[in-house]
């Protein structure tokens, strides 16, 4: 094969993609079939030899990098998981779109184009992406509390037009590289909020696996205490066919992750399939038998056939208008999905993704997916699991599934006419089983009490205020956390640990064996100083001096983890060795980069501080203290006499503060 392509190398695990691998790599799992465009970074070298239009088409167009190198060797793999997860795609959209309270057709809407746009535009070899539990639910809980109900002509298209602008707002974030947005999604969040979500999805399907004739409503305490108060009212059928699908689907997933003989063929059988067709037949057999379905409740007419229509045509402007804040809601939720499965597989097979590039292509499957009367769509843990088991290796597998799905809307929807709704609730509930991880929040209180405490607060208010009002408060605890932190960034009280010359500065809390000074204080700061957080430098410093050495002479300050300084920062760091100098105490600054002296000069704040930042290590500020120390005979040493005459400088200051030839400045401090 040739190699003069600049693509063939590209992210893999063993290099260059060369001939002589193809027979090993095609039977393994790390196929080195190039996913990610080699040229994300606009800045890369090689990108700028490319003509515009080339690089833009490479890297916004996956397919046209690793298809032409796609080999026939992983054709049958790519179809085998492709039609494994495709038949599971179809049971499970029709479950996802009756969750949303919309016609099951138009979950085999949703399902079957996106998978078709990702083929075109993912970076994932794996993902699966279509209707969700939560992004179903969402959609349910957004039309139904800005009073579109079911029943309202206008919830099936105000469904789509939620379709329409999740696909736009995730585009245009692709496009201009938001893909950090996801960040402020902690996992103590996400965990919270998918587990109080699946309770709440799982609460939600009640109704359908009882048949209880009352409403029981959308939010969790209120679906649960109608539903004690209609215990009577249960369709015992209903359940017992709800319970006999729950079990034989638990009983597949654990022979699949078991060791029991023949667990790689359960790996294949489609277990939402398997009940789909075993609740119809059974229900059909009742038909027959007895001229009625005895209570069961089914699904009956599914209108078949392709329907295109524009997400706008009977939508006004403020209609858009009042969907923005759930679409935004929805976008976060829909995208964290899918990179966290997509990440997840990446890491597993040792390949990378592009998180901006994965916005793009979900935003698009979901743009065009409007198009064809479906709903919001994300990415799917369960199903790009089963397509990773079933061998899948390429997009193509994603192809495939889509393609099952249409044909299922174009020849079989004829066959869900005695299809039992209980069926498809017990779909739903094993599917979000998984995602209740209650013991995930309660190790957090071990790990870390803060992030406990948001997990818990996120899940509580999930539950209780619902699904987008407690997104909404999760995701501010995070950032208020992430305030809180750069604000009161972590210091440490340092000493001296080892012999000098060769000795490191530690934090004491953890070496209470390093030596510490009485008159001169080593201090670290692990954060940029910027605005948010001089007020809290200064007044600690304050502190020690006062509280805990009212001795003080020297104020040694590691700067090896302060990364930065803006204008403030640099004010105050004046306005500090001026005040600590009133008081007799010498503020020193040790391993400074380049970065902050850059910032000094620009404020022309550099012929106050020179002589208190040109030091370029712990050591040699340490040094230079105890060698001042030693004229003023106060008594400290460093294991042994140091004179004042003893220490040199190795560079001098010049006006343009180039005192660090050649590079960058190392501090011998560690922990």
């Amino acid at each position: 094969m040739a190699t003069d392509s600049p693509y063939l190398a590209l992210n893999t695990a063993d290099g260059p993609w060369e001939s002589e691998k193809d027979s090993v790599l095609s039977s393994h799992i790390d196929t080195n079939v190039p996913l990610v465009p080699l040229f994300e970074d606009e800045e890369d070298d090689e990108a700028q030899k490319l003509p515009s239009w080339k690089h833009v088409l490479y890297t916004r167009v996956p397919l046209f990098v690793w298809l032409p190198q796609y080999r026939k060797s992983l054709l049958r793999s790519d179809i085998i998981a492709g039609l494994t997860v495709g038949v599971m795609l179809v049971p499970q959209a029709m479950a996802y779109a009756s969750l949303a309270r919309l016609s099951l057709v138009t979950g085999l809407y949703a399902a079957f184009l996106p998978p078709i746009m990702y083929f075109i535009f993912g970076t994932s070899r794996q993902l699966s992406v279509g209707p969700g539990a939560i992004l179903s639910l969402l959609t349910y809980h957004t039309l139904s509390t800005r009073g579109i109900e079911p029943d309202d002509p206008r919830y099936a298209p105000m469904a789509v037009l939620l379709m329409f602008e999740v696909g736009v707002i995730q585009t245009l974030m692709g496009l201009v590289r938001f893909g950090f947005v996801v960040n402020f999604l902690s996992n103590p969040v996400i965990n919270g909020f998918t587990s109080a979500a699946a309770l709440i999805i799982a609460s939600s399907q009640i109704q359908s696996i009882t048949n209880i004739p009352t409403d029981l409503g959308q939010d969790f305490f209120p679906i649960l205490l109608r539903a004690c108060q209609n215990v009577p009212h249960i369709h015992l059928l209903s359940l017992a066919l709800a319970t006999a699908a729950v079990a034989l689907l638990l009983m597949l997933q654990m022979w699949k992750e078991s060791n029991w003989s023949g667990n790689r063929i359960a790996k294949f059988l489609p277990g939402a399939l398997i009940v789909v067709v075993g609740g119809t037949l059974f229900v059909y057999s009742l038909h027959q038998a007895s001229g009625t379905v005895h209570g069961l409740n089914i699904v009956r007419n599914v209108v078949g056939g392709i329907q295109v229509d524009s997400p706008w045509s009977s939508m006004t402007f403020s209609d858009m208008k009042g969907l923005l804040p759930a679409a935004a809601v929805m976008v976060l939720v829909g995208f964290m999905e899918a990179i966290s499965a997509a990440k997840f597989m990446a890491e597993k097979h040792r390949y990378e993704i592009s998180p901006n590039q994965e916005l793009f292509a979900i935003g698009l499957a979901n743009f065009f997916g409007s198009f064809f009367c479906g709903y919001p769509i994300g990415g799917g843990f369960s199903r790009t699991a089963v397509t990773d088991q079933a061998g899948g290796k390429t997009p193509v597998a994603s192809l495939i599934s889509g393609i099952v799905v249409l044909i299922s809307i174009e020849c079989l929807t004829s066959l869900f006419y005695y299809l039992p709704k209980a069926v498809l609730g017990s779909i739903v509930i094993v599917a979000v089983f998984r995602l209740i991880d209650l013991r995930a929040i309660w190790n957090l209180w071990a790990i870390n009490r803060n992030e406990c405490v948001t997990s818990s607060v996120t899940f509580v208010c999930t539950l209780v205020f619902g699904i987008e009002l407690g997104l909404a408060l999760g995701v501010g605890i995070s950032l208020l956390v992430v305030l809180q932190r750069t604000s009161r960034p972590h210091t440490a009280i340092l000493g001296m640990v080892g012999q000098p010359p060769q000795c490191t500065f530690n934090n004491t809390q953890y070496y209470p064996e390093a030596k510490q000074f009485p008159r001169i204080l080593l201090f670290r700061f692990d954060s940029k100083l910027f605005f948010a957080n001089v007020a809290f430098l200064k007044q600690k410093l304050r502190k020690l001096r006062k509280t805990i050495r009212p001795t003080l002479r020297f104020i040694v300050i590691d700067c090896s983890a302060m990364n930065g300084i803006d204008s403030s920062g640099a004010e105050m760091v004046k306005k500090m060795i001026d005040e600590m100098a009133d008081k007799k105490t010498t503020v020193l600054m040790a391993a400074a980069n380049e970065h902050i002296l850059k910032i000094i000069r620009r404020c022309h704040l550099q012929d106050g501080l020179m002589d208190n930042i040109r030091f370029r290590t712990v050591y040699e500020a340490l040094t230079y203290a105890q060698s001042q120390l030693s004229t003023m005979d106060l008594g400290d040493t460093l294991g042994s006499p140091v004179a004042a005459n003893l220490y040199s400088f190795r560079s001098e200051i010049s006006d343009q503060m180039s005192f660090y030839p050649g590079g960058s400045m190392v501090s011998n401090s560690s922990v």
